[in-house]
């Protein structure tokens, strides 16, 4: 009678005892649910970028490398010394792409060095400066070393064909043309325009100084 009882006052407070359910229970809900979107993966790993920053250079040695954003993308920021030069180099870190190598804040290039300026960086001697050609001129200057400003070459000249077989060699192509233009402060910016091997082309932006050292270099594609 005791038993029956108390049997029939679990029934009545709702209370029901099945084997087995707490432990289950418990089970269930001691694995956390992780979403999916809070799992990063990055598919290049610093010395990677390392690599691919030496190879945008062309030699040097890394000095630090850090993660940072980028026009909205994650990558390594990297300072390689070269030529007693520290360039800035971001490198994605979803694959090993450069997406951007200047001369850093932080180079402390002399004033002289050893590399004497290209004659062909200059635009003409003696010449109005409504005559010189600027990064928005179409008219073609020709200085007096034979460099043509403001057209499209197929024919590199000697003193930049440095320049652009590295563009060539990073980006995989082969060039379509190049335009030099004169900047107001010396510098010349060489303009290349590069047919891409799986198709399409692409437009590197090299800024050289008038001591013939990149200053920066930008991709458009």
């Amino acid at each position: 009678m005791i038993k029956r009882s108390m049997v029939i006052g679990l029934l009545s407070a709702g209370v029901v005892a099945v084997p087995g359910m707490a432990l289950a229970s418990a089970q269930v809900n001691s694995t956390p649910i992780i979403p999916v979107s809070t799992q990063a993966t990055v598919s290049t790993t610093a010395a990677q970028a390392d690599q691919a920053a030496l190879a945008a250079v062309g030699g040097g040695t890394v000095t630090s490398t850090s993660t940072d954003t980028y026009q909205g993308a994650s990558v390594y920021d990297i300072h390689v010394l070269f030529n007693s030069v520290v360039y800035d180099v971001k490198v994605l870190q979803s694959n090993d792409s450069v997406v951007l190598k200047k001369v850093s804040s932080e180079s402390s290039t002399p004033a002289a060095t050893t590399q004497s300026a290209p004659a062909e960086s200059q635009p003409p001697e003696g010449s109005s400066s409504s005559s010189q050609t600027t990064s928005g001129s179409t008219n073609p200057v020709v200085s007096t070393s034979g460099i043509t400003y403001g057209v499209k070459l197929t024919a590199v000249p000697s003193i930049f064909q440095s320049f652009v077989a590295q563009a060539l060699t990073q980006n995989h192509g082969t060039l379509k043309w190049v335009k030099f233009t004169a900047k107001t402060g010396g510098e010349t910016q060489a303009n290349i325009k590069i047919s891409l091997s799986q198709g399409g082309t692409v437009k590197v932006i090299d800024l050289i100084s008038t001591t013939g050292q990149l200053i920066s270099q930008t991709v458009n594609s």
